[in-house]
């Protein structure tokens, strides 16, 4: 299905959406990169919250520690594709 295209977080298996802003944004996770240290639903949920609060900071900070991503076009090597064909 995805022939023509690079491959991209957000038909990876190992990516975990967590929660939309602006509902069109998409943040996650990958869980391949944590393993069994996994952000919790719990925790998840806590930032959308903030955010929908209008404080953005706790999402900034865990998008600059690399934790919750806006999913993009990816060259890790570990993508495997949700629509396999």
């Amino acid at each position: 299905m995805h022939d023509s295209m690079i491959p991209h977080c957000s038909f990876c298996e190992h990516f975990v959406s967590t929660f939309y802003t602006d509902m069109v944004t998409e943040w996650g996770y990958c869980e391949e990169m944590f393993g069994d240290n996994v952000p919790t639903r719990k925790e998840t949920d806590a930032v959308r919250d903030e955010v929908k609060g209008g404080n953005w900071d706790r999402l900034n900070e865990l998008q600059e520690k690399g934790v919750l991503f806006v999913p993009t076009e990816i060259d890790c090597g570990s993508f495997v594709d949700i629509y396999p064909e």
